[in-house]
Formats: structure tokens, C-alpha cells, sequence
């Protein structure tokens, strides 16, 4: 790594390291196998340094800096090729990626005061699990279809929890977060923030995002958590209405991009107007497990 100073110093000690992230002292974690940071005045611990601490640093190790101008270029190619149905028929309203926002900046906040488990009552069986068929005794075969009563809002609910600041190598993300219902906030053990590649790629493949375990084969109406024989990234989304007005075709695929691109990166579009049906395929199948959670029983513009 090279210092990128005033005068283009080289970096050639620790000693010049620690005097200049002063009053932060550096450690390392054997746990983590990665350093973490303290600071005395403060008795704070974090695992990152503060914006203005990084600043006076700016390191750039050459070997990343390489590392991602052949990404951008080999992206660059990847733009070049069309053919996706979101290209024809969006273009460029595609955003890739969408805002993930700075959600370490603040503490994750609470969607609900309390659980929504408290506003049902209990039924004789509803706690016997039956593992072979994945459901539990009082599951009907058909469930009864009722409107999501929360919806998670990624720009005002993300934000740091004790995931963040305890486990954050080891934890999953908060279920309860996706469908917009977590009564935890803060004090959450699980990530209160949508995934990136990064995470989603050091998901273990037994586990879904949520730290469930997934299972040999997929349930019979696709609505369990899924196999791990199969790296299953695609949604099939149904039951929803056309608009009706000069271009639908292209209304109801921004409609279907828009709701859907706010969970994760989607590689295409498949839709299906005549059966009000559309297959969404995301860039990584633990996406696509946070985007059917998110948007289960949810409505779109025009439902």
C-alpha cells in the first residue's frame, strides 16, 4: 500500500500507522482473524475507522486499484451486450444495483412497537413441526391469501445492530426485518440491511439468509425455503393486474423492476400478460430469498 500524501510519502512502519490514526489504537482479533479499532477518550470499539481517521490515511493498495479496473472493464463489456428484457423494454431507467444507503451511519430502528405475534391467538397443534413435510400440524394445504399487514422500507429502517457490532462475520439477516415487522431495532442479533454480493456470498449453501436450514428438495407450492440441491435465484410473481394505457407492456415491467430491483441486483424480467404472471431472476439466489420475503403478500401499484 502507498501513502498518497502531500509529499508521496511511502508508508514504511507501523509507528507512522498508529501516530496517525491517533487516538485510535489498532488490535487484532483471533476470533476474526481481522483488526478492530479502540479508541481510549471514547471507550468505543469498532471494526472501522471513522471517515476523518480514514482520510488522513488514504490507502490505496495498488493490487486492489488493479483488481477493480479490470472488473469495471469486463462490466463495461457486459453493459455492451443487450438482449435482456428489462433493456428493451426499460433501457435506461435501469439503475443497477439501486441505493443501498450509508446504514452504518445509524442505529437500525424499530418498524413495530411490538410483535405482531401477540395479535394472534393460540391453537392446539400450532407448535407440533412436522420436518418431513415442512410445515406445522395446524398448516392448511391451501393457505388463506390476507394483505401484508408491514412493509420494510430500506431507506428509513436499515441501520447498524448488534450483528453489526458482535457478530458480524457469523450472523444472518433479520427475517422479521424483511417483512418489515422487527420490534428489536438496534438491539436486533441479526443484520437489519439489504445484502450485498459480498454477504450473500459467504452465506452457507445449507442455510438460506435468514439462517434457515434449506432442505433436499422443494416443497410442493415453492413456498418453503428451498433446496440446496439447487441454487434457485428466480421469483414467480402472479396474481396482478395489467395497467391499462397507451404502452402496458413496458408499464407493468417498470412497475415489476421498480418493486422488486429495491431487494437486490435482477438480471431479467419475464412477463407473462395474458396469465398476469412474471418470472424475476436475481444475481444471487439469496436476493431473491430477501425479495419473496419482502414483497410475500404484498401489493403492487395497481393491486
Amino acid at each position: 500500500a502507498e501513502y498518497m500524501g502531500n509529499n508521496q510519502e511511502k508508508m514504511s512502519t507501523a509507528e507512522e500507522i498508529a501516530r496517525l490514526i491517533l487516538p485510535w489504537k489498532a488490535f487484532f482479533d483471533d476470533r476474526y482473524q481481522r483488526n478492530y479499532y479502540y479508541n481510549p477518550e471514547t471507550n468505543e470499539t469498532t471494526w472501522e475507522l471513522p471517515k476523518d481517521v480514514l482520510a488522513r490515511l488514504k490507502v490505496v493498495p495498488k493490487d486492489v486499484e488493479d483488481e477493480d479496473e479490470e472488473r469495471s472493464e469486463d462490466n463495461d463489456d457486459e453493459k455492451k451486450q443487450p438482449g435482456t428484457n428489462m433493456e428493451k423494454f426499460l433501457g435506461e431507467t435501469i439503475k443497477e444495483g439501486g441505493s443501498r444507503g450509508e446504514y452504518m451511519s445509524r442505529p437500525a430502528r424499530k418498524q413495530v412497537e411490538r410483535s405482531l405475534a401477540t395479535e394472534f391467538s393460540y391453537r392446539q397443534g400450532d407448535e407440533e413441526y412436522n420436518i418431513w413435510y415442512d410445515k406445522f400440524l395446524t398448516d392448511k394445504k391451501e393457505k388463506d391469501r390476507e394483505a401484508a399487514l408491514t412493509r420494510c422500507d430500506p431507506e428509513k429502517d436499515s441501520g447498524y445492530t448488534k450483528a453489526d457490532l458482535m457478530e458480524k462475520y457469523s450472523a444472518y439477516f433479520c427475517l422479521h426485518f424483511a417483512r418489515g415487522c422487527c420490534c428489536e431495532g438496534a438491539n436486533c442479533r441479526f443484520y437489519h440491511h439489504l445484502p450485498s454480493k459480498e454477504e450473500c456470498d459467504g452465506i452457507d449453501q445449507v442455510k438460506d439468509i435468514f439462517g434457515r436450514t434449506r432442505f433436499a428438495s422443494s416443497r410442493e407450492d415453492n413456498g418453503g425455503i428451498g433446496s440446496f440441491m439447487k441454487e434457485t435465484r428466480t421469483l414467480h410473481v402472479a396474481d396482478f393486474r395489467m395497467p391499462s394505457g397507451n404502452d402496458p407492456l413496458r408499464q407493468m415491467y417498470e412497475i415489476l423492476w421498480r418493486h422488486f430491483s429495491a431487494w437486490g441486483d435482477i438480471e431479467d424480467i419475464h412477463l407473462f400478460p395474458n396469465r398476469g404472471a412474471a418470472y424475476i431472476k436475481f444475481a444471487h439466489r439469496c436476493m431473491a430469498e430477501f425479495a419473496k420475503e419482502a414483497m410475500m403478500h404484498q401489493g403492487l401499484d395497481l393491486s
